[in-house]
């Protein structure tokens, strides 16, 4: 992208101007974009007419599913990708396009109202959107310039696409580099925003990844193998090692393509420009602290301190003194000239509020008053103290659910949640757990290991319940003892046996079919029964069943 998203809307009139100017027969308008101009330029050369339909001429049914065959490794990569995005851009009315290498329309998905415009435009699966045919277009442009273009409203040559705008990238194999397909996102010129640009690349580079270790694993033609141990091992690390997006937020450790991860920082860079009190949610080890810290260092108080506390970690009979400080006398043990506490230890930064669901209900009021009043009581004091914080929270369980059972108070959770931001789990964006992996290795100044096949099936397969703390953690271990890191994942569990239906002569027969199935190992059949060892041990006693000789 060759300029930025405010640039390209502010110069929306001027460009107008241009492309009157340019189909009028006068050079080098001003205010048009260099890439714009060449295309238009190409377009002129291609004898095309500003007023002429665009699309082309659209393959029959038979051309389209010969089309498919060819592109097979393609739509398998890219559909998942694009089912992601859709989810994440629901209700935005824009649809997703994905064309073969020479822009030809392949797939259009998207709400049926937005894939209804499009064909109104010609944008419809089949559809030829080459400069050569259809004029400046980000699916034919970014062809043309092979990089990632954004095409805003009168930019297009062709009149009729005026009222639209568009973003594409081209999608390149993982071992030649050659562009194979071009991935494009297109709606009413006002529904395009700087995410979309976000969304796009993102987008590309999984497709690009997915790619990558599809040919890694493919059959190869020759052996019925995998391809070549020696030349392709490797080759689905070394890909989605390569495939991070450059976060929007001056921080380490936010990395990954996934369409959803990238929104979540795209709106991240956004509020960190404000003093919006922001509510991160995610499961455990997501990174909710690692997105705080990017969000104050992008932010106008960067210079001020960062200030975080695991509301979950204080005692309760301390966590009011922590929070908000104490005078002196205040209780028994306190230092006499007193202490501020976190609140205002953060003053003129952020304070970062760790599993703030743990709060008790009085701490709970006194934050409240934080946000409300921007001022600070210490403890055993009448007097407020002014505070100039801004407060990032995050927690792991689901707030609103605590709102139902009235153990979280609904004045503060809507003074929380101004901004709120979900992290999704590792296991919900599988593309990103080798680089991730890779980044795990680095921050330890070590050189990530070249995997085999089966070692990255494993890791992109595993659930992650740690999700990104576990998947680094495991990084240092294996470092640590030389080890292939797929190697120390904990072994799947095996099957628990089960129990037949209880039989008419009741508990005592229940008991002896568990310690059977067990091999008279009393923990294991305590487990299967639904009761500790000792409950058992009871029963083993009343129903004089001794182990090794449970026979009925």
């Amino acid at each position: 992208m060759d300029a930025s998203w405010q640039e390209i809307r502010q110069n929306v009139d001027l460009v107008r101007s241009g492309w009157h100017s340019f189909h009028s027969g006068a050079q080098a308008p001003d205010g048009v974009r260099p890439p714009v101009l060449r295309s238009w330029e190409r377009s002129l050369q291609a004898g095309l007419s500003p007023e002429k339909n665009p699309g082309g001429e659209v393959w029959s049914t038979q051309c389209l599913q010969d089309a498919h065959a060819r592109n097979a490794p393609l739509l398998a990569a890219a559909g998942p990708v694009m089912n992601d995005l859709q989810h994440a851009l629901a209700g935005s009315d824009q649809v997703l396009v994905l064309c073969d290498a020479a822009a030809r329309v392949l797939l259009v998905d998207g709400p049926a109202a937005a894939r209804a415009a499009a064909e109104s435009i010609g944008l419809a699966p089949g559809s030829d959107w080459h400069e050569k045919i259809s004029g400046t277009n980000a699916m034919g442009t970014a062809l043309a310039e092979q990089t990632g273009v954004t095409i805003f409203a009168t930019e297009h040559y062709v009149r009729h696409l005026h009222l639209w705008s568009c973003v594409a990238a081209p999608i390149r194999h993982p071992v030649t580099g050659e562009v194979v397909g071009i991935f494009d996102l297109s709606g009413r010129y006002m529904t395009i925003t700087a995410h979309t640009e976000m969304a796009v690349m993102g987008a590309v580079r999984a497709i690009e990844a997915r790619l990558a270790f599809l040919e890694a694993t493919r059959p190869h033609r020759e052996t019925g193998e995998a391809s070549p141990p020696e030349a392709n091992r490797s080759a689905p690390y070394k890909a989605l090692s390569g495939a991070g997006a450059n976060p929007p937020l001056p921080a380490n450790g936010l990395v990954g393509t996934n369409p959803a991860w990238l929104a979540v920082l795209e709106r991240a860079a956004r509020v960190a420009r404000s003093d919006s009190t922001v509510l991160i949610s995610g499961e455990t080890g997501t990174g909710k602290e690692v997105l705080a810290r990017a969000i104050h260092r992008a932010s106008p108080r960067a210079t001020g301190p960062f200030v975080a506390i695991n509301c979950g970690a204080l005692p309760p009979n301390l966590i009011l003194s922590e929070l908000f400080g104490y005078v002196g006398g205040a209780f028994t043990g306190a230092n006499p000239k007193g202490a501020p506490g976190k609140v205002e230890a953060a003053n003129g930064g952020t304070l970062f509020l760790d599993e703030v669901s743990e709060l008790p209900p009085e701490a709970q009021v006194s934050l409240l008053r934080v946000l409300q009043e921007r001022e600070v009581v210490r403890v055993g004091s009448h007097h407020p103290t002014p505070v100039n914080v801004r407060v990032i929270a995050a927690s792991n369980r689901p707030l609103t659910e605590m709102l139902s059972q009235n153990a979280f108070r609904h004045d503060l959770y809507y003074r929380l949640n101004v901004v709120p931001l979900h992290l999704p789990a590792l296991r919900e964006r599988r593309e990103d757990i080798l680089p991730l992996l890779e980044h795990g290795y680095r921050r330890l100044g070590a050189q990530p290991p070249a995997l085999s096949l089966a070692s990255c099936e494993r890791l992109t397969a595993y659930a992650w319940p740690g999700n990104v703390r576990e998947l680094l953690n495991l990084a240092e271990q294996a470092h640590a003892l030389g080890e292939d890191p797929a190697s120390l994942l904990p072994m799947a569990p095996l099957a628990r046996p089960t129990l037949p239906l209880p039989s008419d002569h009741g508990e005592e027969d229940r008991i002896r079919d568990a310690l059977a199935l067990a091999g008279g190992n009393a923990a294991a059949a305590a487990r299967a029964l639904g009761m500790s060892r000792s409950t058992l041990y009871r029963k083993l006693e009343l129903y004089d069943i001794r182990l090794g000789r449970q026979v009925k």
